[in-house]
């Protein structure tokens, strides 16, 4: 049985502590020394317990990365200093489960940019905008003068991600990395200027639902984030359980509390899920690892402590995946998933037992390489931190994190599909799919 994804926002609440010395209110800037020092402190303390991908950070110096955090976060000059500090600590992991957040910067630099902008072929293109002098399509070269490439190298150490392709796909959620008033060059030289005090928006169209052959249902699911989503999936199963195929759209889908409801509602053969592992804390074994960095340790003690490194070093308890047996499917047709670089976490839970039994044809761009449930502490003054507990690897035990799912058909976004509004993953798998129109 999977931990759902939903038992975060119940660990986070429980967690939630009030000392003494954090009683100040969220939208207060000053935070005092003890605060910093426990926020710091527990963060690293949580690290060694917690952390269950090092396997992504093989040459990380916790101990020198920490007393560089905690002094840049005791000397900070402000709130909005220390919280990158923090963000730049947990994002040494290089984990997209790992992290921290405030709700203070949230809410005092996370003002809307208007836009969205990804690398697409080696540039930086608008992917969404709302902004009616930027257009989906645009090449960004410059920001503030600066190529848009310096300007994420700058902001990159504050970007947590199991891979360089996750990191630079973050960048443009991170709107507290971005100045007030900026101006972008486009490719041809033109300037758009944005200041973010004063933005108006245009309102975002929703999509026309697609007109697909005949018998042929599609379905957009762009979150499991809430149990609604998943709810209504199965109540439109249900309605069109006599379809000859069912497309269903996973992209942008970040993720939320794993849908195993509707896993067995569409499996008509056995699947499987994750293999997975975590650490496993035993101190005696952690000491050993302490006892090698003694510079006049005796060698015959030495010999016998790397001799037993491969065990005590960063031990893990790691369980494979297992079978389980469909249950009475909702639909039995052709199906089809539809997914993307933003097909996450949950989404990804959803995606592997299809991918594993090929009960459906994966459509589209690879996943973006990120799941396992994180140990989340949340400190009282708006601030909390996450750390990846769980590290996945695929049923047949090979490796996923910054990876991701692989699709059975490639179909990567291209500028020309997006200035056209081409959807070309949707008009790959209808044709895949067969049929009258």
């Amino acid at each position: 049985m999977r931990i759902a994804n939903a038992f975060i926002t119940v660990a986070l609440l429980m967690t939630s502590v009030s000392p003494s010395t954090f009683g100040q209110k969220r939208d207060q800037a000053e935070v005092s020394l003890a605060e910093r020092v426990f926020v710091a402190s527990k963060i690293y303390a949580s690290i060694p317990i917690y952390f269950a991908h090092w396997q992504s950070v093989p040459n990380l110096e916790l101990d020198d990365a920490y007393k560089k955090y905690i002094a840049e976060a005791i000397a900070a000059p402000d709130r909005f200093a220390f919280d990158l500090a923090s963000i730049e600590f947990v994002a040494t992991l290089h984990n997209a489960h790992s992290g921290f957040d405030d709700d203070w910067l949230d809410k005092n630099y996370g003002r809307v940019l208007g836009f969205y902008a990804r690398p697409l072929d080696g540039r930086w293109v608008v992917t969404e905008s709302a902004i009616s002098d930027l257009k989906v399509g645009d090449i960004i070269e410059r920001l503030d003068g600066a190529p848009i490439e310096e300007f994420y190298r700058k902001k990159e150490r504050w970007l947590s991600g199991s891979s360089d392709k996750e990191k630079h796909q973050t960048l443009f959620w991170r709107r507290y990395l971005f100045p007030e008033a900026f101006t972008l060059t486009l490719d041809g030289g033109r300037s758009v200027s944005i200041d973010r005090s004063h933005l108006v928006l245009k309102d975002f169209a929703e999509p026309p639902k697609p007109t697909l052959k005949s018998g042929i249902q599609y379905m957009k699911i762009s979150s499991f984030g809430d149990p609604k989503f998943e709810a209504a999936a199965l109540d439109s199963l249900r309605e069109h359980k006599g379809a000859r195929v069912f497309i269903i759209d996973l992209r942008g889908n970040g993720g939320g509390s794993t849908p195993t409801a509707l896993i067995r509602a569409l499996m008509d053969r056995p699947y499987r899920s994750w293999s997975e592992e975590t650490p496993l804390t035993i101190g005696l074994l952690r000491s050993y690892q302490d006892l090698l960095k003694m510079p006049d340790l005796p060698k015959e003690v030495r010999d016998q402590l790397e001799a037993m490194s491969e065990v005590s070093y960063q031990s893990r308890l790691r369980w494979d995946s297992t079978e389980e047996q469909p249950e009475e499917p909702t639909f039995t047709g052709k199906l089809f998933l539809l997914v993307d670089g933003a097909c996450a976490s949950a989404c990804e839970d959803f995606v592997v037992p299809f991918k594993d039994n090929h009960r459906a044809t994966i459509v589209g761009e690879n996943t973006e390489g990120t799941s396992g449930q994180p140990y989340i502490y949340a400190f009282g003054n708006g601030m909390s931190f996450r750390i990846g507990t769980k590290r996945e690897f695929l049923p047949d035990g090979t490796a996923f994190e910054g990876i991701g799912i692989k699709p059975d058909v490639e179909v990567p976004l291209t500028l020309q599909d997006l200035r056209s509004g081409r959807d070309s993953v949707l008009l790959k798998a209808e044709e895949l799919a067969g049929g009258n129109s």
